[in-house]
C-alpha cells in the first residue's frame, strides 16, 4: 500500500520550471540526507549549507514551543531531532514545488519512524500529570487533562514497539547567486479535530 496521499499527488509537481524543480529537489535531498545520517558532528556544516543566515530565518517544529528563529535556535532544534526524534523520511519525488522569481515553496509529506521507549513514555506521562495537578486550572479541567494523558499513553503502548506517524512538511526557499537555501520550514502532524491543545483563559491545556 502506498503511504503517500493520492489527493496531494493529484495536484501535480507545482508551477516551477524544470531547472528550479531540479535545484530545489537537490536541496531537499541534502536535507533528507542530513536527517538520515543524524551525525551531530556535521550539524553546523549542514545548517550553513542549507539555511540562509538571516535574522528572520525560521523553523517551526511539531512541538508547541518549537518556534526557532536564526541559526542558533534552529541548530538546537535539529540536534533534538537528530538525537531523539527518529527516522524522518520525506516524499521528495511527490513534492509540490512552485516558484516566483528567486523564491520557491515546497509542500509534501513525510513519515516518522520511531522505536517506543515504554518506560520513558510512562515517566513523561507521570511528569505531565504532576505538572497539570499542580497548576491553577479548575479541578474538572485537571481531571480531563489527566485522563487524556493516561489514555494517550496506554494507546501509544498498544501501537507496538515501532511507531510510524505521518508528518507534513512545507518550506520556503530563496535563491541567491544560484543557490537555493531554506528560509522557512514548517513541520506538522495532521490531526483529527479536536486538536490536542486547548486554550482556556490564559492557560494552554495539553
Amino acid at each position: 500500500m502506498n503511504i503517500w496521499s493520492q489527493e496531494r499527488r493529484n495536484f501535480g509537481r507545482g508551477n516551477a520550471n524544470e531547472e528550479v524543480q531540479r535545484s530545489v529537489r537537490d536541496t531537499l535531498i541534502k536535507f533528507q540526507n542530513g536527517y538520515a545520517k543524524r551525525d551531530i558532528t556535521l550539524k553546523d556544516s549542514f545548517i550553513d549549507e542549507l539555511f540562509w543566515d538571516d535574522s528572520d530565518t525560521l523553523v517551526v517544529g511539531t512541538g508547541d514551543v518549537e518556534w526557532c528563529l536564526g541559526h542558533k535556535e534552529i541548530s538546537e532544534l535539529i540536534e533534538v531531532d537528530w538525537v531523539y526524534w527518529g527516522n524522518f523520511i520525506i516524499d521528495i519525488d511527490g513534492a509540490i514545488v512552485s516558484s516566483y522569481g528567486d523564491v520557491a515553496w515546497i509542500t509534501t509529506e513525510a513519515i516518522l519512524k520511531k522505536e517506543l521507549n515504554v518506560n520513558k513514555m510512562y515517566d513523561n506521562c507521570l511528569k505531565n500529570i504532576r505538572k497539570n495537578l499542580e497548576g491553577e486550572l479548575e479541578s474538572k479541567n485537571k481531571l480531563i487533562s489527566t485522563l487524556k494523558y493516561i489514555s494517550s499513553c496506554l494507546n501509544e503502548e498498544n501501537l507496538g514497539e515501532e511507531v510510524v506517524r505521518p508528518v507534513r512538511f512545507s518550506a520556503i526557499l530563496v535563491n541567491k547567486n544560484g543557490t537555493w537555501k531554506f528560509h522557512n520550514i514548517h513541520f506538522s502532524y495532521p490531526v483529527v479535530p479536536p486538536t490536542d491543545i486547548r486554550i482556556i483563559g490564559d492557560y494552554k491545556i495539553y
